[in-house]
């Protein structure tokens, strides 16, 4: 069996390396833009190569299984077109090559982004029937935006017989997450303040084994129709003002034009060198985007942690 596998040199995709490398008689492809140094196996081949320009298709071949994570997630100032093009034209490709090769088997990871975090979520579980309506975000826009382009790709190519699974996932952590810099959570872990903008401000964790684990079992998932979207996210929701009492931090409620001035400063005068804050991030820590996870599990997956253990592992 040989599995392709796309950011491979990244969070996810090198988690997912890690896990499937050790099965017999697979052969796992790992492609990434940049060097992959740590994935040494006998049945693991590095492949430095850029999805969106470069003439990937032809080095790979034919592969039973691909799993698309490559995704350029950081919207870097003055890069936003180059990051567009890169995640927009890269997975396009992947769409196209594996419809036009026969491929059995396609696991995209997409976003609660996508969605859009938006006032009219509050209080509510988005479900895999709800809209895609992010626009301002970059990174929840171009998720968006791939979703609608293998909609177009799909409705071109019904007879093929490729099984592709969407996973939305809520916010990815954990102990190999937490090791990650310059993004917002660990900008206000150094800090004795946590700011929110609302009671309803607010987060779902999905730990990064999770993930995997979701991605392991669609390998092997046998649904009737060809294409499927699952949201993956625990059940349960933390508030901002839990997440403070938790890291025995306080609390401090702030007028969202405030959060919003503090993001586009940070932004426009600092070109986002604290933390991550591209046009319309801000939303995400004023309004929830919180995910109805319970399809996939209804279908038999079985979630191993919740968003409270997921915030406390990277709390620590």
């Amino acid at each position: 069996m040989k599995i392709l596998v796309t950011g491979a040199a990244g969070y996810i995709g090198g988690m997912v390396v890690d896990k499937f490398k050790s099965l017999p008689q697979a052969l796992i492809l790992a492609l990434d833009k940049k060097d992959n140094p740590n994935q040494v196996s006998n049945n693991v081949k590095n492949l430095k190569l850029d999805l969106a320009k470069d003439n990937w298709e032809e080095v790979v071949g034919n592969v039973d299984i691909v799993i698309h994570c490559a995704f350029d997630i950081k919207s870097v100032y003055g890069k936003i077109p180059e990051q567009h093009f890169n995640n927009i034209q890269g997975s396009k490709r992947v769409f196209d090559y594996c419809f036009k090769n026969n491929i059995s088997r396609l696991i995209y990871l997409s976003s609660a982004a996508a969605y859009g975090a938006k006032p009219e979520n509050i209080g509510k579980l988005l479900k895999e029937t709800d809209l895609l309506q992010e626009k301002e975000y970059p990174y929840g826009s171009q998720k968006r935006e791939v979703e609608e382009i293998f909609a177009q790709i799909f409705d071109q190519n019904k007879n093929n017989n490729l099984k592709t699974y969407f996973l939305r996932l809520a916010t990815v952590n954990g102990e190999v997450g937490k090791k990650r810099k310059r993004n917002l959570f660990s900008f206000l872990k150094s800090t004795p303040l946590l700011p929110y903008a609302s009671n309803d401000s607010a987060r779902q964790y999905i730990n990064e084994e999770d993930v995997v684990s979701a991605i392991e079992f669609l390998i092997n998932y046998q649904g009737e129709s060809n294409f499927e979207v699952f949201n993956l996210a625990p059940k349960d929701i933390l508030t901002f003002k839990e997440m403070a009492q938790l890291q025995k931090k306080t609390a401090i409620k702030i007028p969202t034009w405030l959060i919003k001035a503090a993001f586009s400063i940070n932004w426009h005068l600092l070109h986002g060198k604290i933390f991550a804050t591209a046009p319309g991030s801000d939303n995400s820590f004023i309004y929830p985007s919180n995910l109805d996870g319970s399809k996939i599990a209804q279908k038999g997956f079985k979630y191993k942690y919740t968003s409270l253990q997921t915030f406390e592992i990277v709390a620590k």
